[in-house]
């Protein structure tokens, strides 16, 4: 599991927001990091300090934040600094998204910065069920899911019959293999009229296809 963060912070004058975002796994290596996916847990400490129960998260994903959140914290209060009315947003796609919900946790309890808004494309499950229950306390974060997009079913809801890892609310369900067709808003966590009423799908093309954005052709773009 890589713990490589990548992203940005930008402020956009005509809205007066800042924006973190949080780039995702190299759409070329994406099944790589699917098949060497680790499903190890670890306690998250903002839940025993902060919430009513302790709760565990994806180790990985965790640390992925971990190794960034020094000069992420440092970032945001900068930009805050310079436009003080501002209001600060989190996104980010697959692995960046998971990263942009453990920014937006912390940076919402430890540093007591406002979040207005968490949106995410594509995102993995990040800690089991206490975490989700957690989570939807703290932020509130919209979760894109495209059709039958493979990573928002890792890691497993069920381990052999037992509750293993879940999402928190709320899911944006896009119902069409067209990244730009009709979407449903699903209820709770784990709405098996959404995209958990399929199957872990190995195409990734509706993983790499949000909102009629292309990640495949705007990275190679970008690496040329």
């Amino acid at each position: 599991m890589t713990k490589t963060f990548n992203g940005f912070v930008a402020y956009d004058a005509s809205l007066d927001r800042i924006v973190l975002s949080v780039a995702g796994t190299d759409p070329l290596k994406l099944k790589d990091w699917i098949d060497d996916l680790d499903f190890f847990k670890s306690t998250y400490p903002n839940c025993e300090e902060y919430g009513d129960e302790p709760c565990e998260v994806h180790e990985g994903f965790m640390a992925t934040y971990d190794c960034a959140k020094d000069v992420v914290r440092s970032t945001i209060k900068d930009y805050m600094a310079d436009f003080p009315t501002a209001t600060v947003h989190v996104t980010g796609h697959s692995l960046g998204a998971i990263a942009a919900v453990f920014a937006a946790m912390d940076l919402t309890l430890t540093q007591d910065i406002p979040i207005a808004s968490v949106i995410t494309f594509g995102q993995p499950r990040g800690g089991d069920e206490s975490f989700a229950k957690f989570l939807d306390q703290t932020i509130d974060e919209f979760r894109l899911v495209h059709y039958q997009d493979p990573v928002p079913h890792l890691p497993p809801n069920d381990l052999l019959g037992k509750p293993f890892f879940q999402h928190p609310t709320t899911e944006v369900f896009y119902q069409e293999r067209d990244s730009t067709g009709s979407y449903k808003i699903c209820e709770g966590q784990e709405d098996p009229s959404c995209s958990d009423q399929f199957l872990v799908d190995i195409n990734l093309l509706n993983h790499l296809h949000y909102v009629g954005f292309d990640f495949i052709s705007n990275y190679l773009a970008c690496k040329l």
